[in-house]
């Protein structure tokens, strides 16, 4: 993933590559109230393509629990079994809460860039 976001952000000039792994996608089967629930998981990364750091990294995974195994989750998601899609844009927001870019003082901070060798 580096050595592909080190490739794209230096044919696009840019100082950060976003990119991102799905792990997990597993759509509920079911209906809303009796189901196998949804199950999502993913990665996200923050890279400096000059040297191919990972900068940050965010991770979520998530299978919705039955109410008797998570009374407060299951009625944040309505109190019913989400879909993959709901439940990978909890996930989205969730992770980018944490994103470190355009956060001013809030987010961590990021490493600073390595010196470059002298030829």
């Amino acid at each position: 993933l580096p050595v592909m976001a080190q490739k794209v952000g230096a044919h696009l000039k840019v100082d950060g590559v976003v990119a991102g792994l799905v792990r997990t996608y597993r759509e509920r089967e079911g209906s809303k109230l009796g189901a196998k629930p949804a199950a999502v998981g993913f990665e996200v990364y923050l890279i400096r393509p000059s040297d191919g750091m990972v900068l940050w990294t965010g991770e979520f995974f998530e299978e919705q629990k039955p109410l008797n195994q998570d009374v407060v989750g299951f009625f944040e998601k309505g109190g019913g079994f989400v879909t993959a899609a709901t439940l990978a844009e909890l996930g989205v927001n969730k992770v980018m809460k944490a994103f470190p870019v355009g956060l001013g003082e809030q987010g961590p901070p990021l490493p600073a860039p390595s010196p470059k060798e002298n030829p």
